[in-house]
């Protein structure tokens, strides 16, 4: 009881939690999880009811967030009602005798002749598409970006004195 005690009153630790909480909160709103930030907060400030000490207050507005992110997917992920069944398991597989040895009227391909320029890579559309969602994205940032380099301007500066 006593060693629980220290712990829960222990500075370090409570700035730990802090540090996790935040960057908890951070990692949520840059996903966009809106409604999770919504829910980190109201459990936080329905638990400050119950109890003073904020190491416990953001343990468990933490753990009610993650639980219902993360929660709510598995019980989505469980059975296969959209899975379309293929054709392929109907049939029954090929065997020797069916499969010519030698292919019937095929003719010989050219040997490939090496290009000059190297081929680009196929992209598939929809990685393209999220490509360019996500660096919109990234654009929206950069007001954010822009300040840090000002904070960090404004750091070096004050390690000069």
């Amino acid at each position: 009881m006593l060693s629980s005690n220290k712990i829960l009153h222990n500075r370090f630790v409570l700035y730990f939690v802090l540090f996790l909480a935040l960057s908890d909160l951070l990692f949520l709103a840059m996903e966009s999880e809106y409604i999770s930030v919504a829910v980190f907060v109201l459990s936080g400030f329905v638990t400050s009811f119950f109890s003073k000490n904020m190491m416990v207050v953001m343990c468990v507005a933490m753990v009610i967030t993650n639980i219902l992110k993360y929660g709510t997917g598995i019980r989505l992920m469980e059975g296969l009602k959209d899975k379309k069944e293929t054709p392929a398991a109907d049939t029954p597989p090929a065997t020797p005798a069916d499969t010519p040895a030698t292919p019937v009227d095929t003719p010989a391909t050219p040997p490939a002749t090496p290009v000059d320029t190297p081929a680009a890579p196929k992209i598939d559309a929809s990685k393209e598409q999220k490509f360019i969602e996500n660096m919109e994205k990234l654009e929206s940032y950069q007001p954010l970006l822009e300040s840090l380099d000002r904070l960090m301007e404004g750091v070096s500066n004050l390690t000069k004195l």
